[in-house]
């Protein structure tokens, strides 16, 4: 009798996919997780147009992605691409990358006045407020001082702020003069008060010290079980979510409504000004690889912790 319920139980509930001439379909919906940031923004078509294929679930914390990761509760994820290393490196979940989602987001927010050019910070005693201590906002921002002769605590002084919407308040009241701060807050900012702009752009200046290598900050990661017995499945993601890509960087106005539908930025105005800013993308194979090998190894050098001790193997790659 017990044997019989159980079975009636893992028909009624766990049982998620059918055997048709040898391969597996899944009878459920792809279970997608992502902040609700570039990578959101990203995936703003694909929930409009594939809503009964994905079911997405946008976080505020990458702290709320994780347990799901590692438990196999999503199918899909959007993350940070340190934290793919380091939840590789320490045995979180059975995963691979996919591609790069995200480049680079961080921009220098403040008065004109402030700053003219990175080099202008040079024995200017002032004061530079960022988000991300001991992430990656602090360690690119180190290695641009760094690179221009610049010395914290010296020739300028950083300090940080826990939290981006906290520093977002401060920067857009004028408590504070500059902040160093990611997409979509930059845009949210200079909605807020007309007279800030980017001051700079740490994308473009982490080119200049990393000869032309692009900044990676988001992965798209794929529980290997999954994509091992849903290949069909896995490249038909790769191509929607490609479509979702190219169209929310090509349809700027009309992607700015859905970011508003989804409440993945709240007003529409401040998605037209944060999409173009936001340098979405979906880089696979070898190009992603060359540029996340680069990243990984700056940060290792910088502070091993930050991709949880030790460069990744090849085998964190995922190979179609």
């Amino acid at each position: 009798m017990r044997v019989f319920i159980l079975v009636i139980i893992l028909c009624l509930f766990g049982c998620s996919r059918d055997v048709q001439n040898g391969s597996e379909v899944l009878n459920r919906k792809v279970r997608i997780a992502s902040l609700v940031g570039p990578t959101g923004m990203s995936l703003a078509e694909l929930m409009e147009n594939h809503g009964d294929e994905y079911a997405v679930h946008l976080v505020t914390s990458p702290d709320q992605v994780i347990p799901q990761i590692i438990s196999g509760g999503v199918d899909i994820a959007m993350i940070p691409s340190n934290l793919a290393a380091v939840l590789y490196n320490k045995g979180g979940g059975n995963f691979s990358i996919v591609g790069v989602c995200a480049k680079g987001v961080l921009y220098a927010v403040g008065k004109e006045s402030f700053i003219d050019g990175i080099a202008s910070l040079k024995n200017s005693k002032k004061i530079i407020y960022s988000s991300g201590q001991g992430a990656t906002p602090e360690y690119v921002l180190n290695e641009i001082l760094k690179f221009n002769g610049i010395k914290d605590g010296a020739d300028v002084t950083v300090r940080y702020l826990p939290q981006h919407a906290d520093l977002a308040n401060q920067i857009a009241s004028g408590t504070i003069e500059m902040a160093i701060l990611p997409e979509p807050f930059v845009s949210t900012v200079l909605h807020k008060n007309k007279e800030l702009k980017v001051v700079l752009d740490l994308n473009k200046e982490w080119k200049k010290v990393f000869w032309e290598n692009e900044l990676p900050m988001g992965v798209v990661v794929v529980q290997n079980k999954f994509a091992a017995e849903n290949v069909d499945l896995m490249e038909k993601f790769m191509v929607d979510f490609q479509n979702s890509v190219d169209f929310i960087t090509n349809n700027v106005e009309e992607a700015s409504v859905l970011m508003e539908k989804f409440d993945i930025i709240s007003n529409k105005e401040i998605a037209v000004e944060a999409i173009p800013r936001c340098a979405l993308c979906f880089v696979t194979g070898e190009k992603s690889r060359k540029l996340l090998d680069h990243y990984f190894e700056v940060l290792y050098k910088v502070n091993p912790k930050a991709i949880g001790g030790q460069l990744p193997g090849e085998e964190i790659y995922y190979k179609r």
